[in-house]
């Protein structure tokens, strides 16, 4: 009954900085004092929920906080340093080179603030309606010797190595952006292969799941996972897989873990500093490469980039709700004519365009001329809510995606079966919208499912 009251108390703080959104953004004439109440606002609103999240519910160490992070990272992060001086907030000197006029740059910000606060409405629901705040992670059902685990592992790290190679090579002869025009010439990847790969997310899943205790060589194995992911051109998301493995050790282990400060500040700037070199390295690299944490958080912030031009385009852009799909809709495209024997009529470039894969389609919208170079702002499903139905979207999507996430923790925690699985394979990308597709996270990689399915039937079987 007191945790529904907290609950309850939070849903009604929430609706509060909704109306002070409101009140603020559409009856307040000055429109720099409108930024500048709406950043204050947004910054108050990130304190609230950072102090809610560990002290009222301090035993609710979920996933939600890596996400309001990663929100705040990719959509917050100018909003907060324009509000203390740091840039400016209506400057892009990426892809468009433009300075917006406040009046495009409140909305988006207000937009910004709707998505923050209905994403915690969201989770709050959740929680009002699960009644359970102390979820326990479960072990999976499937169960196979260490030397197995090691052994998926090594072969999906290995052939993910020999396709790393394929691709630094390439990319050394025709340059970084050829991986965005499909001018590289690679080593085809067929069915089989790409499940030899899902056998690394397989061995990984098992050695978390279905052992006492963890060894930190986990750890080391999901560093060089990523850094064979940032080889392939996955650069956020094989960062947030590793993320996402040291979060799961974390919780297997806290109680083994003694939190040295000084070794975790020496590590986030070494991963800082390996992500800023990665991001120099795909640029055009006119310039010396400079290390600056400032440039590196504030380069994080695009997605504000990506709302600022849906809403700067708004009046061309052709984008409903059923376009959400688009990933969807292509890979039935794809594999019914492949299944035909047919080959597919759709060029690499112009596939964002035609199935409406929303960081492409808006790319595209903004700057044609740099798209068709490879270049691109990337997406956010901020941005997608926005031109799917404006604020009310961004309203009702945000609450959505705060019980979607929560809802596929809950069985990444309570499952023990394919639902586990799954919701571990899936999790990272989806945490990863704020900078992506919506929904692109329902077939990210869908063969490593086949993967895990193949382990599961050859270990039953053997019994």
């Amino acid at each position: 009954m007191f945790i529904m009251s907290k609950n309850i108390t939070q849903l009604f703080i929430c609706l509060v900085f909704l109306f002070c959104y409101c009140f603020t953004y559409y009856l307040i004439s000055d429109v720099y004092f409108v930024l500048k109440i709406l950043e204050a606002l947004f910054f108050v609103n990130l304190l609230f929920f950072l102090y809610s999240y560990f002290r009222i519910f301090s035993n609710r160490k979920d996933i939600n906080i890596i996400f309001l992070l990663l929100f705040v990272i990719f959509l917050g992060s100018r909003i907060i340093m324009d509000l203390f001086g740091f840039y400016d907030i209506t400057n892009f000197d990426f892809y468009v080179n433009e300075k917006y006029s406040y009046f495009l740059i409140n909305r988006a910000v207000f937009n910004v603030c709707i998505a923050f606060v209905s994403y915690y409405i969201g989770y709050i629901v959740f929680y009002c309606v699960k009644k359970d705040t102390h979820l326990m992670l479960k072990s999976a059902k499937i169960n196979i010797s260490d030397s197995s685990c090691y052994f998926l592992i090594t072969l999906g790290l290995i052939v993910k190595l020999y396709y790393a190679i394929d691709v630094f090579f390439e990319i050394i002869s025709k340059g970084y952006l050829a991986l965005y025009t499909g001018d590289l010439q690679l080593a085809q990847k067929n069915i089989f292969i790409n499940i030899i790969m899902g056998l690394y997310d397989v061995g990984m899943f098992v050695m978390l799941f279905s052992r006492p205790g963890l060894s930190k060589k986990i750890i080391y194995i999901s560093f060089v996972n990523m850094i064979l992911s940032f080889a392939n051109g996955q650069r956020g998301p094989g960062a947030l897989l590793f993320i996402f493995v040291c979060f799961i050790y974390y919780h297997r282990n806290k109680s083994k873990i003694k939190i040295n400060p000084i070794k975790i500040g020496y590590t986030i700037v070494l991963f800082i500093f390996i992500l800023s070199f990665v991001g120099w390295l795909r640029s055009d690299r006119d310039n010396n490469y400079e290390f600056s944490i400032l440039n590196f958080i504030w380069s994080r912030g695009a997605s504000l980039l990506v709302l600022v031009e849906s809403i700067r385009w708004e009046s061309i852009i052709d984008y409903d709700f059923l376009d959400l799909f688009g990933q969807i809709y292509y890979f039935v495209d794809y594999y019914c004519l492949k299944l035909l024997g047919e080959s597919f009529p759709v060029s690499f470039l112009d596939l964002p365009i035609y199935y409406k894969f929303y960081s492409g389609y808006i790319s595209y919208i903004s700057n044609s001329t740099m798209y068709d170079m490879g270049f691109g702002i990337g997406g956010s499903y901020v941005a997608e809510l926005f031109s799917v139905g404006k604020e009310c979207a961004q309203f009702v999507g945000g609450i959505c995606v705060g019980l979607l996430v929560n809802i596929f923790y809950f069985y990444f925690l309570n499952s023990r079966g394919f639902a586990k699985f799954y919701s571990f394979h899936i999790l990272p990308f989806l945490l990863y919208i704020p900078r992506d597709n919506m929904l692109d996270f329902i077939l990210q990689d869908w063969w490593v499912c086949i993967s895990y399915l193949l382990v599961l039937f050859y270990v039953k079987s053997k019994k």
